[in-house]
C-alpha cells in the first residue's frame, strides 16, 4: 500500500517509499496515509496540524494517546498485527504439525509482535528464527538465508513491504517447498497457501470511512481509531497438494474460503 495526499482540489501527490512531498503545491486538506508506520511517521514529521488519516499495524505505537480518544492530528485504522500474527503461527503449525522450525518473515526484527510469536513458537515446541527484509532491494537476500536455514514453514509476518513484494515471497517459497501463511487472506487467491486476517476491501472501507468523518468535520483528535471485526482464512488446496500437505479436516471446515 502507498500512501496518498489528497488536497481540495482531490489531486493527488504521490508518497514515494514513504517520503511526502513537501511543501504541497496546493492546500492540503488530509494526509491519508496508508503504508504503514513509515508513511503514518513520515506525515507526522512534516506536519502537526493537518489531519492524518493512517493505517498502521499499531497507531498508539505511533504515538496517538488512545484508540479512544487520539489527542493529535492523527487518527485511522489499526490492524490487530501481535494478535494476527500469533495467530497466524497457530494456524501454521496446524497445517504442518511436524513442523519444529519456523522462520518469522518480518520487515524488521525490532517488529513489537515478534516478542509474542516468539512465545506461541516454545509453547508448542518450536523454535522460532527471524528474517529480516528491510527493503524490497534485501528481500531476496532474506528468502535466500530462509531456504538454506533448514526451516519447516514460514510465518510471514504483516508488513507493507513484504505485501509489496509478495509475488516473489511466494514464488521463492514455492521453488523452496516451504509451507507459509500470510497477511492478507487474499494471497491464497494468488496461489498462496494460507491467509489469515481482515481482507484488503474491508480495511480499505475502514480507511475511507474515516477520512470521510474526517471531510466531513470530525477532528482526528476525538475521532476513534478503528479496527476490524470480521477475520476470514483462506486456504488454496492446490497449493497444499503441490507441497505435499493434505489439509487437516479441522482448518477445511474452519476455513472461509477453500480455493480447490
Amino acid at each position: 500500500m502507498g500512501g496518498t495526499l489528497y488536497t481540495s482540489r482531490d489531486s493527488r501527490l504521490a508518497i514515494p517509499n514513504g517520503c511526502p512531498a513537501w511543501p504541497p503545491t496546493r492546500k492540503v486538506h488530509i494526509i491519508v496515509a496508508t503504508g504503514g508506520s513509515v508513511t503514518v511517521r513520515a506525515a507526522q514529521r512534516v506536519t502537526a496540524s493537518i489531519p492524518i488519516v493512517g493505517l498502521s499495524d499499531d497507531l498508539v505505537g505511533e504515538g496517538v494517546a488512545s484508540l479512544a480518544r487520539p489527542g493529535s492530528n492523527t487518527t485511522g485504522v489499526s490492524i490487530f498485527a501481535a494478535e494476527l500474527n500469533t495467530k497466524r503461527l497457530e494456524l501454521l503449525a496446524e497445517m504442518v504439525p511436524a513442523a519444529r522450525r519456523i522462520a518469522a518473515l518480518a520487515q524488521s526484527k525490532s517488529d513489537p509482535s515478534l516478542a509474542r510469536v516468539a512465545a506461541a513458537a516454545r509453547e508448542r515446541s518450536m523454535e522460532l528464527e527471524v528474517f529480516e527484509a528491510q527493503g524490497l532491494d534485501r528481500l531476496a537476500d532474506a528468502l535466500r538465508a530462509v531456504s538454506t536455514a533448514r526451516i519447516d514453514a514460514v510465518n510471514v509476518l504483516a508488513s507493507a513491504i513484504l505485501h509489496n513484494g509478495r509475488r516473489t515471497v511466494m514464488d521463492h517459497l514455492a521453488a523452496s517447498r516451504l509451507p507459509a501463511i500470510y497477511q492478507w487472506p487474499e494471497y491464497a487467491a494468488e496461489g498462496g497457501l494460507m491467509g489469515y486476517g481482515p481482507t484488503q476491501a474491508s480495511i480499505a472501507r475502514l480507511v475511507a470511512e474515516q477520512v470521510d468523518r474526517v471531510l466531513r468535520g470530525a477532528r482526528p483528535a476525538e475521532l476513534p481509531v478503528v479496527q476490524p471485526t470480521t477475520f476470514t482464512l483462506a486456504i488454496n488446496v492446490k497449493t497444499a497438494r503441490a507441497l505435499g500437505l493434505t489439509v487437516p479436516p479441522s482448518l477445511r471446515t474452519r476455513a472461509d474460503e477453500v480455493i480447490e
